[in-house]
């Protein structure tokens, strides 16, 4: 059969309104209006202090007027593997897709970096990726009780 034959799982897929790929009722791609891109956006991001922290990740916050998006800060002095650094980089995605219905109901919109704070521990690559996933459930968890609270203070421009 020749491949351009062959309906692969994206042409059956459509666009939802944020521009994120929608397969089979589930998002299946993070978009770029979901991502910080820009160096400036970053800095304006991080010049705030983090709201949350845990053993090795932190979260800062900005009010933003594009919706919410994420940035990933995952230095290679912290996981020389790159491996390991783009594990902890899907798994936030991942996770901050399951709360993204959740973070667009509010009223505010939010840019939030996460940074990996501190070198984790040596373990097998699956039950690390389940550390990182438990401490980014609770982290946001935990930004989310800080955000009723105390929103951050200025808008992103």
């Amino acid at each position: 059969m020749p491949r351009a034959a062959i309906a692969s799982p994206c042409s059956r897929a459509a666009a939802d309104p944020s521009g994120a790929l929608v397969l089979a009722g589930k998002q299946t791609v993070f978009s770029r209006a979901q991502r910080l891109t820009l160096p400036a956006q970053f800095e304006a991001t991080l010049s705030q202090r983090a709201l949350v922290r845990s053993g090795l990740f932190a979260i800062h916050v900005l009010l933003s007027e594009h919706g919410c998006r994420l940035g990933l800060v995952v230095p290679k002095r912290y996981e020389g593997l790159a491996v390991r650094r783009n594990a902890i980089k899907r798994v936030w995605r991942e996770v901050f897709r399951h709360h993204l219905k959740t973070l667009q109901s509010r009223e505010t919109r939010y840019d939030l970096v996460v940074r990996l704070l501190a070198k984790p521990k040596p373990v097998p690559l699956s039950q690390f990726k389940r550390v990182c996933r438990e401490d980014a459930h609770s982290l946001l968890g935990a930004l989310y009780h800080k955000l009723d609270r105390q929103p951050p203070s200025r808008p992103c421009a």
